[in-house]
């Protein structure tokens, strides 16, 4: 019997390729095992692209979710949640895939070299095609754009230069691309100056080379790059972080908030132990992640629960050092059958758990006091003995 698809899943649990590319009409795909295509799946704002492999060798590329302007290249826009195969490229292999806002993107073998293809939302200039979208300035008063989506993959023009594509990233509206030889090339939104091109200017329409500083290529050139967000980085072979764009809560890692930064500024790697370097960095809209050589991860931006919320995990004791409540009561123990005793924990927790802090008996309120009159407060130093956890709570005024 095929398994039922639940609206959510709670944990991680196998996607049901096999029975979803059935219901549009693949079966025939699915009579041997369905393999997938490394480095070929995305996951944009609401739509997700899988790329596979049949029995017969030939690829294919699956799309479901949210489709209103066409981003899983069907064929057709929708307001309902559709999913389908996506139309209109064509290769001698998939190399990459990647989802933005509604947007989506793949990289295509092409003999000897590669080919870029986009679908979705036109607007700002994400999908590299100036001549279906031209900026608003060539417009005469009361024109209009010829057409607001691409319902199905179109083959983005590549500027001369830009040769065969090693790695493609999508943020919020701009595309970033790096090639073979270790250029970067943007297209899309740049009002945070997330292209890395001097200025935080208007919507860019097609694939433009980022200028990078000299000290890029002295560091060996770039090995990777991402783009999350309104915010793009690039790592170089020797682990030099550079990052642009949007940084209004240091998510740029630079240590400081800076609303725009229109150009690639390489960071101060403080933070990092001797004899380390980063080897990537992921951009999560307010927040960020970097990750070095040892698999030690780091993070910077927006952290409101960090200064309201406790986490705790592990084994607890007898003495609650966990803080989450008492352990079970042996079966010789008298308070096993007093109904006025709260539930008992497990005396493990194997993922972080909320503590809940003491603020009524303290005189605080909730939502870190920001309110009018109230106490603003933050926690401030943990310590977890063997035995007993301390919290500090620190408040801006005296608390009876």
């Amino acid at each position: 019997m095929a398994a039922r698809q639940s609206p959510s899943n709670p944990s991680l649990a196998p996607a049901p390729l096999p029975a979803w590319l059935a219901s549009v009409g693949r079966e025939l795909d699915t009579t041997a095992p369905v393999r997938l295509v490394p480095s070929a799946l995305a996951a944009g704002a609401g739509h997700q692209l899988v790329a596979y492999r049949n029995h017969a060798g030939t690829e294919r590329i699956f799309a479901l979710g949210r489709n209103e302007l066409g981003q899983l290249g069907v064929g057709f826009a929708s307001q309902e949640g559709t999913r389908g195969l996506v139309e209109g490229f064509d290769g001698d292999g998939i190399l990459a895939a990647a989802a933005g806002v509604q947007s989506s993107y793949l990289v295509l073998r092409d003999g000897d070299s590669t080919r870029l293809f986009s679908m979705g939302n036109l607007a700002r200039g994400r999908l590299g095609h100036p001549a279906l979208f031209p900026p608003a300035d060539a417009l005469q008063e009361h024109e209009e754009p010829r057409q607001h989506s691409l319902p199905r993959a179109a083959a983005v023009p590549l500027p001369p230069g830009l040769g065969p594509i090693r790695q493609i990233e999508a943020g919020f509206e701009h595309l970033l691309v790096l090639t073979e030889d270790g250029q970067v090339w943007g297209t899309g939104c740049n009002t945070d100056g997330q292209l890395g091109l001097g200025s935080a200017s208007s919507d860019v329409f097609e694939l433009t080379r980022v200028p990078l500083p000299l000290a890029v290529e002295q560091q060996g050139g770039v090995e990777r790059i991402s783009a999350g967000a309104d915010t793009s980085a690039l790592v170089t072979k020797s682990g030099t972080l550079w990052v642009w764009g949007n940084s209004e809560y240091a998510q740029g890692m630079h240590g400081e908030k800076i609303d725009q930064i229109t150009s690639p500024l390489a960071i101060k790697p403080d933070f990092l132990p001797s004899n380390r370097r980063l080897v990537d960095y992921r951009c999560g809209g307010s927040f960020a992640l970097a990750l070095d050589d040892r698999g030690s991860v780091y993070s910077a931006g927006y952290d409101h629960a960090s200064s309201s919320v406790l986490y705790t995990w592990g084994l607890n004791n007898p003495h609650g050092r966990l803080a989450h409540g008492a352990l079970p009561p042996s079966r010789s123990s008298p308070s096993s059958l007093d109904p006025s005793i709260p539930p008992a924990v497990a005396p493990h927790s194997h993922v972080p758990q909320e503590v809940a802090l003491p603020l009524r008996q303290l005189g605080l309120e909730a939502g870190a006091g920001e309110g009018e009159g109230e106490a603003r407060w933050e926690i401030g130093e943990v310590e977890c003995g063997m035995e007993s956890l301390w919290v500090e709570l620190r408040a801006e005024e005296d608390i009876e």
